[in-house]
C-alpha cells in the first residue's frame, strides 16, 4: 500500500492496437501450403471417383 492507504499509482500504459497487431503478424511464420490432389489436375477423372486433397506435411 502506498501513502494514505491507497495502492501505489501505476504508470500509464499507452498501447497502439494496430502496432501490436502488426508486431504479432510479423512474428508469425506463415508459409504457403503445399497441397496435393489426386487424381492430378492434368489427368483424367471418372464420374463418381472421389477427389482427394491434402496438405503435405513439412519434411
Amino acid at each position: 500500500m502506498g501513502s494514505a492507504g491507497r495502492p501505489p499509482a501505476r504508470p500509464a500504459v499507452v498501447s497502439d492496437v494496430q502496432a501490436l497487431e502488426r508486431q504479432a503478424v510479423e512474428g508469425l511464420r506463415l508459409e504457403r501450403p503445399d497441397i496435393g490432389v489426386m487424381p492430378k489436375p492434368q489427368g483424367e477423372g471418372m464420374v463418381g471417383l472421389p477427389v482427394w486433397r491434402w496438405n503435405k506435411p513439412d519434411p
